[in-house]
């Protein structure tokens, strides 16, 4: 139904109802049309980028005159709902899921609102992120065939034998990779190319990797992988493999062909040929070389001896325990050394093979760095301590090894420096006008030697341009009489510490004035008399304000005739207020009273 049609039904309805109700009335009655609103987008598409096999999401929301068509398009073609594909419009907000998204999923989305008032759309680009594919790698010890590696974008490829050892290009070793094809090419392969090989495959969005086992089989026989070091007294063995069971070797000792002994032994074991030597001593430590012949079979099924041979050496090393050290580091159990010295600890080696030396401080290893320096070379060993501090001293182990066993041997390093300063605060026992008692306690270090005494100086606070004054040097007491003051003076007085090295950093005290320790006390309050009699009469009085820093420990109270100017006093008992005063004059004569202390 069209908007005219719906505005016509309504106007016939209101007509019918004002004739109803207005009979032989004229009415004239005006039709209103009813306004149509075109859609609106609220919010549009916006671009979307998903993984593949990720849910993808796509939503908007429309306004506009109802009723609302709402159509969906991909690359120009229309887009229903099906068993992947949900499409739904409710309240105003429509929607299109994708539970799956798959590379066919990428592309220009539009969505299309519509009704009787008009049309709009919104559009955006959907994509679908590439993800790393499996691939199928096969190696072979010759030149193979590319093998294809799949993804989005093209991954780039490394090669890897083993777990940690990354193959690169160059000599036998040939890698190649055009787009989504990976080669690695190795010529003249021999026995140390088998193994685990890797092929890697990453982009931007992962890495994955195929591995393959390489196994190379040579006609050679193999000498020991490294040379054999044993030791003294033990037996050796020395093994290597051949291609034919029936292979002949000969063992040569330093050139020179051995027979089998009680020494020598020779074994064969299949392939494996063996040489073992008993009761090793220094003088068997030798190069030694298993010579075989090469055969070939003959129509028969015999093996024939072919003209030359193949080799191999390996050395055999009698390992000697480590004898000996220098006897400047052997006989330096205890070293003394004043602070900022470099000492330098040489130690000589002894022991087949080369024993390996490492130094030790507080159990750590100590390595060439900072102050310290290490340097081992052949059968020498050096540690060298530049400009020793008191944080050096302590234990120094060298320890030296072989297969055959270690040693250690260790020095005490003391490293001897000007005292600390003694421990504060100095306390002021005793302060007069005149001198003061000081004390203070020992320092923490004194610098590896014992004290010899303490150096006691003063000086006057408002004359700073006068050195200090030497009040005491030669005692080690940790309290002190400091002398001759002037009354009223602000003195400050330091302690230094002195040992054989010398004088270590003085402990100062806080300023300090030439007086007594404590102030006169402030005044009493006014006397006051009571219960006067003929002969006697009790004066009161208030304690003073102040007491000087110091408790009142009594009272002085003095009396005289008003006529006369020698008083006559008696002292109180401590914290007395009252005082009676008895065989006073007749009451004509004035009295005068006087509190003292």
């Amino acid at each position: 139904m069209t908007g005219w049609e719906i505005a016509g039904f309504l106007a016939l309805l209101f007509n019918q109802f004002v004739l109803n109700q207005f009979k032989n009335k004229k009415i004239y009655i005006q039709y209103c049309l009813l306004q149509q609103n075109p859609p609106t987008f609220i919010t549009t598409l916006t671009p979307t980028a998903v993984g593949e096999g990720e849910r993808l999401s796509l939503s908007c929301n429309v306004t506009g005159s109802p009723p609302l068509n709402i159509q969906w398009m991909k690359d120009r073609r229309e887009v229903t709902s099906s068993a992947t594909t949900k499409i739904t419009f409710t309240d105003g907000a429509a929607s299109l899921v994708i539970d799956k998204a798959s590379k066919t999923d990428a592309g220009d989305y539009l969505c299309k609102a519509s009704n009787s008032a008009g049309s709009t759309f919104s559009k955006t680009k959907v994509t679908i992120k590439g993800t790393l594919l499996p691939f199928l790698l096969i190696l072979f010890p010759v030149p193979s065939a590319p093998q294809p590696v799949g993804g989005d974008p093209i991954p780039n490829v490394k090669w890897m034998k083993g777990k940690w050892r990354q193959m690169t290009h160059g000599g036998r070793v040939s890698i190649e990779q055009k787009g989504q094809e990976a080669k690695l090419e190795i010529i003249e392969v021999t026995k140390s190319d088998s193994g685990q090989y890797r092929c890697v495959a990453s982009n931007k969005h992962g890495e994955i990797e195929s591995q393959t086992e390489l196994t190379v089989s040579e006609k050679q026989e193999t000498a020991p992988e490294t040379d054999q070091t044993v030791e003294e007294e033990a037996t050796a063995v020395l093994e290597c493999e051949v291609s034919r069971e029936k292979a002949e070797v000969r063992w040569l000792r330093d050139g020179q062909e051995i027979r089998k002994t009680k020494k020598y032994e020779m074994v064969a074991e299949g392939c494996k040929r063996k040489l073992i030597i008993k009761d090793c001593s220094l003088d068997d430590s030798k190069t030694y070389t298993c010579d075989a012949k090469e055969y070939k079979t003959s129509d028969e099924g015999e093996y024939t001896a072919v003209a030359g041979s193949s080799k191999s050496s390996a050395e055999l090393i009698i390992s000697e325990a480590p004898t000996d050290f220098t006897a400047q580091l052997r006989d330096q159990t205890g070293l003394i050394v004043k602070a900022g010295t470099t000492i330098v600890l040489p130690a000589v080696m002894k022991g087949i093979p080369v024993p390996t030396a490492k130094w030790l401080s507080d159990g750590n290893e100590l390595k060439t760095e900072g102050k310290f320096k290490v340097e081992t070379e052949g059968t020498s060993t050096v540690l060298s301590i530049s400009e020793c501090a008191r944080t050096d001293g302590g234990e120094y182990i060298l320890t030296v090894a072989n297969p055959a066993g270690s040693k250690s041997v260790a020095l005490h390093l003391t490293v001897l420096d000007l005292p600390g300063p003694p421990i504060g605060p100095v306390n002021i026992l005793e302060v007069t006008p005149d001198h003061m008692v000081i004390q203070w306690r020992a320092p923490k270090d004194d610098g590896g030697t014992p004290l010899m005494n303490y150096v006691i100086e003063k000086k006057d606070v408002k004359k700073p341009w006068e050195p200090w004054s030497v009040v005491s040097s030669g005692s080690l007491s940790t309290q002190a009489k400091v002398p001759r003051l002037e009354k009223g003076r602000e003195y400050v007085v330091r302690i230094r510490a002195e040992n054989k090295i010398g004088i270590g950093a003085a402990l100062e005290s806080p300023p300090t004035i030439a007086k007594h320790m404590f102030d006169p006390p402030g005044p009493p309050g006014a006397p006051s008399c009571s219960d006067v009699t003929e002969n006697a009469t009790t004066v009161s009085w208030e304690a003073p304000e102040t007491d000087g820093g110091s408790p009142v420990s009594g009272y002085i109270v003095e009396r005289r005739v008003r006529q006369r100017q020698s008083p006559r006093y008696v002292r109180t008992a401590h914290a007395a207020f009252t005082f009676i005063l008895f065989q006073c004059f007749i009451v004509r004569i004035y009295l005068l009273i006087k509190l003292c202390f």
